[in-house]
């Protein structure tokens, strides 16, 4: 999905990916570790998770679906 995004928005892999993490992930990470603690779900994998849904929302975007899906952090 990376390169797929990557190849949309005429960005490297790499730019998508730090665009990720340093534009969102980074603004979430304190709800996401409070949602680790009351979980018990270690931050890495709830951090893998919101990742993926950002990713699959940016892709959506990207295609002309402004919808997505909602990137929030609930399981």
């Amino acid at each position: 999905m990376v390169g797929e995004l990557a190849r949309q928005t005429g960005r490297t892999e790499e730019q998508v990916i730090e665009s990720i993490i340093e534009g969102y992930l980074m603004r979430q990470l304190r709800i996401i570790e409070k949602r680790s603690a009351e979980t018990g779900t270690p931050v890495n994998d709830l951090l893998n998770v919101q990742f993926e849904r950002l990713l699959e929302l940016m892709l959506s975007q990207a295609q002309g679906n402004p919808g997505g899906n909602n990137p929030g952090c609930s399981n």
